[in-house]
C-alpha cells in the first residue's frame, strides 16, 4: 500500500512537471507569434519587446579577427573588375574625397551605413572605421548581401533588415536586382535593390532579372536604442530621396 502511495506520488510529480513545460512552451510560442503580427506593424519604436527582439534576432555584433576585404588583395587579378569602382564609379570618388575632408582631423564618432551591401563594395564608411578608429552600425536587408559582409569583418554592428520609413516596425517587399545572364548574386547588380514601395521601383523583363524577397523593416530609432546609442556623426543613407526624408522624420537621436 506504502509502495502505492509513493509510485502516486511520483506520478503526480512528474505530471505536474510535465504540464508545466507544456504551459511554458505554449506560452512562449504565444507570445513569439503575437510578436511576430506585431513586427508587421503597427507596434511603437520604442517598445521594449521590439527592442529585445531587436537584441536577440536582428542585430550582430561587430566581427573579430583581421578583415577580410578585396582591397586588400588588389593585386590579385580575381579581385580586378570587383575593385574597378574605386575609380570608374560617378559618385564615390568624390565622395570619398569629402568624406575625407569634413572628418580627417576629426575624433572617432558613430557612424550609420544603411544599404551597406556586402560591406566593402561603394561603402562609405569602411574608411572611417579602418582608418580613423570610428564604431558604427551596417544595415543590409538582402540576406546574401548580408552573410558576405559579416565575412568582411567589419568592427561594426550589423543588421540584417531595412530601415522603416514609419515609427512602427513592418514588413516590406524588396526587389533584388540579378544578372539575367550572369551569376544572380552579383554585387554590381545588387547595388540597385529597391522596395517595391519606392516611387522609382521599376518591374523589369528584359534588362535584367528581379527576385522579390519580403524583408522585415525597423525604425532607425529602435536600432539606436538597442545600441544605446544617442547621437549619430555621419548617417549615410543609400535608398531613395522621398524614403531617406520619411526615414529621417522617425529619428529622435542628435544628428
Amino acid at each position: 500500500m506504502r509502495k502505492t502511495k509513493i509510485l502516486r506520488l511520483v506520478f503526480a510529480i512528474v505530471f505536474f512537471f510535465f504540464i508545466v513545460l507544456i504551459y511554458i512552451d505554449l506560452r512562449r510560442y504565444v507570445e513569439a507569434t503575437i510578436l511576430d503580427v506585431l513586427m508587421t506593424g503597427p507596434m511603437s519604436m520604442t517598445d521594449p519587446r521590439l527592442i529585445s527582439l531587436i537584441k536577440s534576432r536582428i542585430l550582430v555584433a561587430p566581427r573579430t579577427g583581421n578583415y577580410n576585404l578585396k582591397i586588400l588583395d588588389h593585386d590579385n587579378p580575381v579581385n580586378v573588375g570587383y575593385n574597378t569602382y574605386l575609380n570608374t564609379s560617378l559618385g564615390f570618388p568624390p565622395l570619398h574625397k569629402l568624406i575625407k575632408v569634413i572628418f580627417d582631423g576629426r575624433p572617432p564618432g558613430f557612424f550609420v551605413e544603411a544599404g551597406a551591401l556586402d560591406g566593402e563594395y561603394l561603402s562609405n564608411t569602411l574608411y572611417l572605421e579602418m582608418e580613423k578608429g570610428w564604431k558604427g552600425l551596417l544595415v543590409e536587408p538582402d540576406k546574401k548581401m548580408f552573410n558576405r559582409l559579416l565575412q568582411k569583418n567589419r568592427k561594426a554592428w550589423t543588421a540584417n533588415c531595412c530601415l522603416a520609413v514609419t515609427k512602427y516596425p513592418k514588413k516590406e517587399i524588396l526587389i533584388k536586382q540579378t544578372d539575367r545572364n550572369g551569376p544572380n548574386d552579383d554585387v554590381g547588380f545588387r547595388a540597385q535593390n529597391m522596395l517595391l514601395s519606392s516611387p522609382f521601383a521599376i518591374i523589369r523583363d528584359n534588362l535584367v532579372r528581379q527576385v522579390f524577397d519580403r524583408v522585415q523593416c525597423v525604425p532607425l530609432q529602435s536600432l539606436l536604442k538597442a545600441l544605446h546609442v544617442t547621437h549619430v556623426d555621419f548617417l549615410s543613407l543609400d535608398i531613395e530621396d522621398s524614403l531617406s526624408e520619411a526615414t529621417l522624420s522617425t529619428l529622435s537621436c542628435k544628428m
